[in-house]
């Protein structure tokens, strides 16, 4: 007999979403925190498993495979485990679901949380709801207002803020005039030409001469360490106001600032 989860079926979907509403009610999501689920199949949504009496096996007689029917749950076990590892990858990690009693079938499951930002994310993309801890419902999650942090940037003074959390850059260095600009065009790239341009860089091409890029201003820079120069700009960008990997990206020398803008100045 063969046993599967059906990941499309509409019985597993609300399964997961249930999981997932469970798992954001118990916020902070810290990296490392285990969260217990308990699942009952008839009580709470249980995913939909599909079990082939007469699958598999082919030397084994049908009547023999009939009769082992009941005695699948290790099977099922791991079948949910494996979903949910391919599922929420990246997100969680998932341990054994622990059975607690065959019928009707309960189960504990325990998960680890290994990105919460991300969980964050993947519960809007999911549409699920998120409960206050009286157990209302609050509307669904919106990643601008609850995965992403909220910045402020003051560009003639360098002085700015993350979430609650105070930053300055000086004026003489790339960053101050390169953030500006990503807190300007936030959730939108800036070019890796364009970073050059604020930071007073230049790739050197051939026909340039030194003599003319000093006149015009700039500092050369060979074209096989401008991405080096651009990968040590997003870490000191990131060192300085505490953005993660998520929130300053940086893609083949382009830079996006992914959060959302604080409503008023702070003083």
């Amino acid at each position: 007999m063969i046993t599967r989860i059906e990941p499309t079926a509409p019985n597993t979907i609300k399964f997961l979403k249930y999981a997932v509403e469970r798992l954001i009610e118990r916020q902070p999501l810290e990296k490392g925190k285990l969260i217990k689920i308990r699942i009952q199949d008839g009580a709470t949504p249980f995913p939909e498993f599909t079990e082939n009496l007469l699958d598999g096996d082919d030397g084994i007689k049908i009547i023999d495979k009939i009769e082992d029917g009941d005695r699948n749950v290790a099977d099922k076990l791991v079948q949910l485990k494996y979903y949910l590892d391919d599922t929420l990858k990246y997100h969680t990690a998932t341990q054994m679901p622990i059975p607690e009693n065959p019928d009707p079938l309960t189960l504990t499951i325990p998960f680890i949380v290994v990105d919460g930002d991300g969980l964050l994310k993947f519960a809007s993309e999911l549409g699920t709801e998120n409960r206050t801890p009286s157990g209302e419902h609050s509307p669904t999650i919106s990643i601008s207002s609850r995965a992403l942090p909220e910045v402020f940037y003051y560009p003639k003074t360098g002085i700015g803020f993350v979430d609650n959390r105070r930053f300055k850059f000086k004026n003489d260095q790339p960053e101050f005039a390169v953030f500006a600009e990503m807190y300007e065009r936030i959730g939108n790239p800036i070019t890796r030409k364009r970073i050059l341009e604020l930071s007073r860089y230049q790739e050197k091409k051939p026909s340039i001469s030194n003599d003319l890029l000093k006149n015009m201003g700039v500092k050369n820079l060979a074209h096989t360490l401008t991405t080096y120069f651009i990968n040590e700009l997003k870490k000191k960008i990131r060192k300085r106001t505490g953005l993660s990997v998520d929130h300053l990206v940086n893609n083949n020398g382009e830079m996006t600032l992914m959060a959302g803008k604080m409503g008023s100045a702070r003083k």
